[in-house]
């Protein structure tokens, strides 16, 4: 197999170059050296590029630090060094700005436990949304919220509202956290008609920040819950305009749905048919239907089938709907490195 993108370590060293042959045991040792997966050469698969939003090494640096967020939570909480949080922040936009496919949030290269990654998910998705919308210090302060705010699920359930106050008690005075993130924080289980907590507050008194952030989170908790099975990315947006006007604020959900991409480029979906497909380009909007190419689990890897691509968006393919993600892997379930 030959290697499409180049892979590094948790600290940005190279391990593996770009159009490296990569064997069975060239594979093992990058797991032992905690790669989750890599991009390879697949047949009938050359002009797909999958969509990757964040270097390893910011995914790594991000996923670490929530981590330690979490073990200072569990401890007890109390107010933590605002580094390297703000820098973490403004690497997840600047990648993000740098390689803009609007919403769309893959999963990490890397493994870490569920609520780093969910952490990452979220933060993904508030830069995207947050690009173009708001200034670049707002942007920052907004994505360090987005790291932080669910920290409190280490001790409580999330409709619990002690867990919003552990995620504040770890921004306390005299530590200098941005006004703007505390707010998001404080504020992102209020509800825009006023069914939220801690404080019910409704519409435009709740923090723009914290609405924007509840659009992303709620979309995250539905495709990526702590429990269970999550929503396929579709019917999670469908979830999510449901709650325009109730949830949530009308005009930041519309934003997210011109902007969201449920599958992104290189993800495996699977058609209603039972087809089995790789997403080769993937459009904007919640109403966006990809172009997709019919794949097989062969010798080892998936390969694509020739004079097999579906643009879902032609009318005669408007029957045809995708049942959800496949998660990666090889065969049917299997892993797909």
């Amino acid at each position: 197999m030959t290697l499409m993108e180049p892979v590094y370590d948790a600290k940005g060293r190279l391990l593996a170059a770009r159009g490296a042959s990569l064997d069975r045991a060239g594979a093992e040792r990058l797991r032992e050296r905690g790669v989750r997966h890599v991009y390879v050469e697949a047949r009938g698969l050359e002009d797909v590029t999958p969509y990757v939003p964040l270097s390893v090494k910011v995914q790594q640096q991000v996923l670490d630090w929530v981590q330690e967020l979490w073990q200072v939570a569990r401890s007890g909480p109390r107010p933590v060094a605002l580094q390297p949080g703000p820098a973490l922040a403004r690497a997840v936009v600047e990648e993000l700005a740098g390689s803009p496919r609007g919403i769309a949030i893959p999963e990490p290269d890397v493994a870490a436990p569920w609520y780093a990654r969910r952490a990452l998910h979220v933060a993904v998705g508030v830069a995207a949304l947050a690009l173009g919308r708001l200034g670049a210090r707002a942007r920052d302060d907004l994505v360090l919220a987005a790291l932080l705010h669910d920290v409190g699920l280490a001790l409580y359930p999330v409709d619990d509202p002690r867990h919003v106050q552990v995620a504040l008690a770890l921004m306390e005075p005299p530590l200098a956290w941005p006004a703007r993130s505390r707010a998001a924080v404080a504020q992102h289980h209020e509800r825009y008609d006023g069914s939220g907590f801690p404080r019910g507050l409704r519409g435009d008194a709740i923090d723009p920040g914290a609405r924007l952030l509840a659009v992303i989170d709620t979309y995250i908790d539905r495709t990526h819950p702590a429990e269970g099975t999550g929503m396929a990315p579709h019917e999670a947006v469908e979830y999510v305009l449901a709650a325009a006007g109730y949830d949530l604020d009308v005009e930041v959900t519309a934003a997210f749905a011109d902007l969201v991409v449920p599958y992104p480029e290189g993800s495996l979906v699977r058609l209603d048919d039972g087809r089995t497909c790789v997403v080769v380009r993937a459009p904007q909007g919640v109403h966006a239907r990809p172009v997709v190419r019919e794949i097989r689990w062969q010798e080892g890897r998936w390969e694509g089938l020739p004079g097999r691509t579906i643009d879902l968006s032609e009318p005669e393919q408007m029957s045809v709907l995708i049942a959800g993600p496949v998660e990666r892997g090889g065969g049917e379930g299997g892993r797909a490195e």
